[in-house]
């Protein structure tokens, strides 16, 4: 059901449209909630907290290359 909806959004020619199965929360996500800072880095702004996720991949835009739907993907991304 979800992937049928996911196969209708329209996507720009350079996108990848995932379907999203987890996303874990390390030490140093942890250690930004408790604290709001590591060492030096101290959150000023709001911050998405978990960042190494997997799935897989849905849709992909013409010029993508790399990528095709079916496979299975992890990413490792910090969103501010």
């Amino acid at each position: 059901m979800i992937t049928r909806l996911l196969n209708q959004l329209l996507i720009n020619i350079t996108d990848v449209l995932l379907e999203m199965y987890v996303t874990g929360i390390c030490g140093s996500d942890m250690h930004y909630w408790k604290h709001m800072a590591i060492g030096p880095f101290i959150v000023t702004d709001p911050m998405i907290i978990g960042h190494e996720s997997s799935g897989t991949v849905v849709k992909v835009g013409k010029n993508v290359k790399h990528l095709k739907p079916g496979n299975l993907i992890n990413s490792f991304e910090n969103l501010y």
